[in-house]
């Protein structure tokens, strides 16, 4: 079955809108985030900070350029939430989304262990967590989104080879670990790359697209017998 990944784009482009429009009303209720925008292009440009926030009231073109930037608001991450939690919900149980930091945040451990206490140096904290099937095998994922080639693009990349190192030798055959790793920057050789690192017997550890995902987890399922 040839499954559909989530549609980004749109997603990111609704959000773009939504953001653009509410650009006048955070004005008028002072919204300090837009506030510090105003004053840094004041800042940059020599503009008063009234004839900027009149600007902003009369072109909507100009608002445009202090609309939030959806690339920072996890659009990403919530897009691939919704689609894990709800496409097939008899392979994925009890899904939630992990906390990026704090106390419940969740790392690998230089013990292979998943942990929830202090995070270890140069880890980056898991983003999903869900049960497979019927089965008490207990999967984590961490999930980027990238396009373009880069220095910022490359050091997500090699977040996710550390990530599958790092639970490399993990002994607790109950839990998986899922790299989802989605736009074109995952071309065939980068996905490749990815696949040397994967563990292949209990337990397992995985990179794929997130639309491969589901078969990844029903393969840990019938590994259960399940």
């Amino acid at each position: 079955m040839n499954i559909q990944p989530p549609d980004y784009d749109t997603a990111e482009q609704e959000l773009r809108k939504k953001n653009k429009d509410e650009v006048k009303d955070l004005l008028e209720a002072q919204d300090p985030g837009l506030l510090k925008k105003i004053r840094t292009f004041v800042n940059r440009f020599g503009y008063d900070k009234e004839t900027v926030s009149k600007k902003i009231e009369d072109d909507p073109m100009f608002a445009c350029c202090f609309a939030k930037d959806p690339g920072k608001m996890k659009i990403h991450e919530q897009t691939a939430a919704e689609y894990l939690e709800n496409m097939f919900p008899d392979l994925i149980r009890s899904f939630s989304t992990l906390p990026s930091g704090g106390k419940n945040a969740k790392y690998i451990d230089p013990t292979k262990k998943i942990i929830t206490e202090k995070k270890p140096a140069g880890t980056k904290s898991l983003d999903f967590t869900w049960v497979a099937g019927d089965t008490d095998i207990i999967c984590f994922a961490a999930h980027k989104f990238t396009r373009e080639s880069g220095g910022h693009q490359d050091n997500q990349f090699n977040e996710l080879v550390r990530l599958l190192q790092a639970f490399k030798g993990c002994k607790n055959k109950k839990i998986a670990l899922f790299a989802i790793c989605d736009g074109s920057y995952y071309n065939a050789q980068k996905l490749s790359t990815l696949h040397r690192y994967v563990q292949k017997e209990p337990p397992y550890s995985f990179a794929c697209p997130i639309n491969e995902v589901f078969k990844n987890v029903a393969k840990l399922i019938k590994s259960q017998g399940k």
